[in-house]
């Protein structure tokens, strides 16, 4: 009798194939003690424990586990979740990492979307088994409660502390605002002014308010004495300011509400005051009575003093805000009777009346406060078209002359879906050309009106930009290909204006054009040629 024995070389017939699964991290601080590194670890040695080799991964560093708008690593989880992903079955650490939501419902409800998939998720590093048994939904439900709750209680602790701070005399995060600047100041009380950007970098250090550069605290003072002795409201200031080329601490233009804020902060008298809003737990902002806030008096050297700080409260008490809409209206009346018209620029630039967007918000629009107070406003319904005609016209000029200027190189063609005119230049180079006229905001800014049609887009476009009354070109800039439609608004002082070329002659332009064809890519001029024809000359 002969006895054959098989010996199995290699895999084992018993030996399964590995779950391919995803794994999910989180962290909501650099100082956690699960950081992602420890987090990872322990998913590995439970996926290894449990025949499953990760296959991809989702993570959330430096993101709160309350809301899911704010964590796009699980909200990806969550779409791949739903549309055959390669995976099986999703691992996190724990109950919290998955979400601390206030509502222990949902976090059920987007774990029920994965398991209505048929996939399941596991926790490493809790102690009951999530098999759907009574006794692990009890302790699941248990640990979102109390995942929850831990935020809770956490934010209360952080309050106390950081109202500690502040009744101390240091400053809890923010900017320092103009004429301001943050000071750091370390345990053994030395004191460093932080530009902006800074930050400190011992959890034991301080931040104080200092008085910043000369020239902006005259600026802050000069506001507030604007309003207490000249009657001035913010929207004259905004004005004022913005007429003077000052720019406020962003480098930007004033607004009402940068004005507002600078005019109703008791900062500037020295107080230091936080909570002034709240937005506990993620939720909406909203304002704290004034009862509520928590202040610190002489906690910084003033700019103002308290007494003119007070006469300008007085006096902004009585600010459009709170006036009605009688009051609005009658505002307008003076402005109709010192101008004998009524407009929106006019409405804008004068200190009688708040700006139009007020009117907007109060009455619906200007023309309805029109009608209101019995001033008939001159409709035409001419008018676009009269703009637009003139506009068409002032391009057409412009390519009339740069075609006299070099007839042998320029030459002035259209596209057949557009009726716009545009030039041709050494019968290869298109190049379109826009009128961009000036705007006036609500509040009484200057800015330019850019757009381009569909079939512009991808040819080099030169800019012309009218003069402040529209009335003839002022400038011209020279833009590469974009690609895609415009349609948006320039301020005078805006760096896009800087980062175009500067057309100053058809010379200039032409070889411009030239340096564009190498690096852009632009219809061929066999393209151009069937999709153009000449047009003559104006006379």
């Amino acid at each position: 009798m002969v006895t054959v024995i098989f010996v199995f070389i290699g895999e084992s017939m018993n030996e399964r194939p590995l779950i391919p699964v995803a794994q999910y991290l989180r962290m909501s601080t650099d100082y956690q003690e699960y950081s992602l590194e420890n987090q990872r670890a322990a998913l590995a040695l439970y996926a290894s424990e449990h025949g499953m080799t990760i296959v991809q991964t989702y993570s959330d560093p430096g993101c709160s586990g309350l809301e899911l708008k704010r964590r796009p690593g699980l909200r990806q989880l969550l779409q791949d979740v739903v549309s055959k992903p390669l995976f099986q079955a999703v691992i996190v650490y724990d109950v919290s990492r998955w979400g601390r939501f206030q509502d222990p419902d949902e976090a059920a409800h987007y774990e029920f979307v994965c398991k209505s998939v048929g996939i399941p998720v596991h926790y490493s590093s809790e102690l009951f088994v999530n098999d759907g048994s009574p006794a692990s939904v009890l302790l699941k439900q248990l640990k979102r409660t109390m995942a929850g709750e831990y935020s809770r209680e956490l934010g209360v602790k952080v309050y106390a502390g950081a109202k500690r701070l502040v009744e101390m005399g240091h400053k809890m995060g923010g900017t320092a605002g103009f004429g301001l600047r943050r000071c750091l100041v370390s345990a053994d009380g030395r004191r460093q002014v932080l530009e902006k950007g800074q930050r400190k970098t011992q959890t034991t250090d301080r931040v104080a308010l200092v008085p910043g550069p000369a020239s902006e605290v005259k600026i802050v003072r000069e506001m507030f004495q604007l309003v207490a002795e000249r009657g001035f409201r913010p929207g004259g200031i905004v004005r004022l300011l913005n007429s003077r080329g000052i720019r406020n601490s962003d480098g930007k233009l004033w607004a009402h509400q940068s004005v507002t804020w600078i005019l109703t902060n008791p900062k500037y008298t020295g107080i230091n005051v936080w909570g002034r809003t709240t937005s506990r737990l993620h939720t909406k902002v909203r304002s704290v009575p004034q009862n509520d806030w928590v202040s610190r008096d002489g906690a910084f050297e003033p700019l103002i003093d308290r007494a003119l700080f007070d006469r300008v409260q007085h006096c902004l008490a009585h600010r459009t805000v709170r006036q009605s809409n009688d009051e609005l209206l009658e505002d307008l009346r003076k402005l109709w009777k010192k101008k004998g018209k009524l407009s929106k620029q006019l409405v804008a630039s004068s200190d009688l009346t708040p700006c139009p967007y007020t009117y907007v918000h109060r009455f619906g629009g200007l023309v309805a406060a029109y009608e209101l107070i019995g001033y008939k406003v001159k409709r035409d319904s001419n008018a676009k078209l009269l703009h637009r005609n003139y506009w068409n016209r002032l391009r057409d000029e412009l390519l009339t002359s740069f075609q006299t200027a070099l007839p042998n190189r320029v030459r002035i063609v259209r596209l057949i879906n557009l009726k716009k005119s545009m030039l041709l230049i050494d019968g290869s180079i298109p190049c379109t050309v826009i009128i961009c006229p000036a705007q006036i905001t609500a509040y009484g800014q200057r800015r330019w009106l850019i757009r381009t049609s569909k079939s512009e887009q991808y040819y080099p476009s030169l800019l012309c930009v009218l003069d402040s009354d529209n009335s003839r070109i002022s400038r011209m800039y020279l833009c590469p290909p974009a690609g895609r439609t415009h349609d948006f608004t320039k301020r005078e002082c805006d760096p896009w204006f800087g980062e175009n070329i500067r057309i100053r002659s058809i010379d200039q332009l032409c070889s411009e054009l030239l340096k564009i064809s190498r690096n852009h890519p632009i219809p061929s001029s066999g393209l151009v040629a069937k999709t153009v024809k000449q047009l003559k000359p104006k006379q």
